[in-house]
């Protein structure tokens, strides 16, 4: 695993181009839960799983912070 510093992290973070990236994210995140109803509605479970995945997926890139690689296995 790559460790970066907590600075290089919040300018990543902050970077133009990253919330870029973000704010599309957020827009498919939206997009996909709205395919997601769709799909419960119609009765399609595949489709529909696929969907809750992709959800999850996205959630789990947007709520991205820094973690501190000496504070790993330590109570918090």
């Amino acid at each position: 695993m790559m460790e970066i510093a907590k600075e290089e992290f919040v300018q990543w973070k902050s970077n133009v181009v990253t919330e870029y990236i973000f704010k599309d994210l957020v827009e498919r995140r939206s997009d996909y839960i709205d395919a997601l109803r769709g799909y419960v509605r119609a009765g399609e479970h595949t489709s529909a799983a696929r969907c809750e995945g992709m959800i999850e997926g996205l959630e789990q890139l947007l709520e991205i912070e820094y973690e501190d690689p000496q504070e790993d296995g330590k109570d918090a």
